[in-house]
């Protein structure tokens, strides 16, 4: 199956469930046991981060919309910039962005640690899966100044659905700040030492070094998400 009937299919299947199952969050963790059964994460995300220095970080709470509503494009807002950094900075991530598939990085480490810390079987075919998780990210990326990089974002949406049973188990709306430097912590491990929230610093990476830096971006989301998971899945216990 290819990705995009994968995701197509992935997509149905919780809209079956979600109108079959009613309105309403739901948690039924306290009944699922993972050990020994297998798991499948399937993922939609757009490309790459956003880069805005516009947004109201004040205003972006739960329940407000998303930043992005085109999740094919990637969102660049770069006019607090000098010219020149800007075109520096849309070049590298435009030409990163077609070296990584975010939503599949996404994939592999949320379902590697899915398989960590709650004992599942990863497999990589989503309707032979006993559990199958659905991830829509639908914005992240970083708030900005003229000098440096101040919050990172990331709003996405998560069911869990038990295919056995034809129920799902477990939603959740993850929309989450935290501060850029957390984010860019240890991208000196790969890329060498330097200030990776300043925005000068940013400007000066190669395209093959804002690659590196969308992956740690892509890995930085799937550990939220699981974390997400995993602390639902602790506190039904």
């Amino acid at each position: 199956m290819t990705d995009r009937r994968l995701i197509a299919w992935a997509v149905a299947a919780v809209a079956a469930v979600v109108a079959f199952g009613g309105c309403g969050p739901v948690n039924r963790l306290q009944d699922c046991d993972f050990d020994n059964h297998t798991a499948a994460v399937v993922v939609t995300a757009p490309p790459a981060p956003f880069l805005s220095g516009r947004a109201n970080v004040s205003a972006m709470v739960p329940g407000r919309a998303p930043i992005r509503a085109d999740h094919s494009s990637l969102m660049v807002d770069l006019s607090v910039l000098a010219p020149t950094k800007r075109r520096q900075i849309r070049a590298r991530i435009d030409s990163a962005s077609t070296h990584l598939d975010a939503a599949a990085r996404i994939t592999q480490k949320t379902l590697a640690g899915m398989a960590r810390d709650l004992g599942c079987q990863p497999i990589d075919e989503p309707e032979s899966a006993d559990y199958l998780l659905h991830i829509d990210v639908r914005d992240y990326g970083f708030f900005m100044n003229r000098l440096e990089f101040t919050d990172f974002w990331i709003s996405a949406d998560m069911h869990l659905i038990d295919q056995r049973e034809g129920r799902r188990v477990w939603e959740r709306k993850v929309q989450e700040m935290m501060p850029a430097s957390d984010v860019m912590a240890g991208l000196h491990v790969t890329l060498g030492y330097r200030n990776y929230n300043r925005v000068a610093a940013f400007a000066e990476l190669s395209v093959e070094e804002m690659t590196a830096v969308l992956e740690h971006v892509a890995d930085v989301n799937a550990a939220t998400l699981t974390a997400a998971l995993l602390n639902d899945v602790l506190a039904s216990q």
